[in-house]
């Protein structure tokens, strides 16, 4: 395996969807087509397995992109040659959105909702922390609620570690340590300074 990503995708690409090896001189057009696609991975944190089992998935007819529908049944009624090509996931867009093409629609990073939300800010962890944190639109740094033992919270830090690694993780406890740590000072501060509830007289 070389270090070109776009041939190595390439390559890929005809093993797995055209069932044959590729050959340099007359598949140029593939790697050009690659490339252009690795440029799109590389923009929302994907990477080329993402993009192979997305075109198995289309080609296949198991995306709810082609409403389950193989794809040369699904491009045939849009005008679209068979099998899926690379091109495909740049250029057409799913049934039922005009805003995103089928990479941006299959592996977009949703909204990240608020750490208030536990649960959901835990799944949107789940399912686009690594990705997320290689295209730039997340830290890395999971959000403990301060005076809960991590242990107990939606993402445990062993499980943590298996998603953003080892320092991620230890900096996801010393965030939340530092945070106790602070608020802890402010209220020895305000008791000492007698700032609290009174009396109404």
């Amino acid at each position: 395996m070389s270090n070109n990503r776009p041939l190595n995708l390439a390559s890929a690409y005809c093993q797995i969807i055209l069932n044959r090896h590729i050959n340099i001189k007359v598949d140029l057009w593939l790697i050009k087509q690659a490339g252009a696609l690795v440029k799109a991975l590389d923009s929302i944190g994907a990477d080329e397995q993402d993009a192979i089992l997305l075109l198995v998935s289309l080609e296949q007819g198991k995306s709810e992109l082609t409403g389950y529908v193989r794809w040369s049944e699904w491009a045939h009624k849009r005008g679209l040659t068979a099998p899926v090509s690379m091109n495909n996931l740049l250029y057409v867009r799913p049934d039922g959105r005009s805003d995103a093409n089928l990479l941006q629609a299959a592996l977009e990073i949703k909204e990240q909702p608020s750490v208030q939300d536990a649960a959901g800010y835990a799944e949107w962890v789940r399912t686009y922390g690594p990705r997320a944190l290689r295209s730039g639109k997340w830290d890395g740094i999971y959000r403990y609620h301060p005076f809960t033992p991590p242990e107990s919270q939606a993402i445990p830090p062993g499980e943590l570690r298996t998603i953003v690694g080892e320092q991620l993780a230890q900096c996801a406890l010393d965030t939340v340590r530092a945070v106790e740590v602070s608020l802890n000072a402010n209220i020895q501060s305000r008791s000492r300074k007698g700032v609290g509830c009174r009396a109404v007289a």
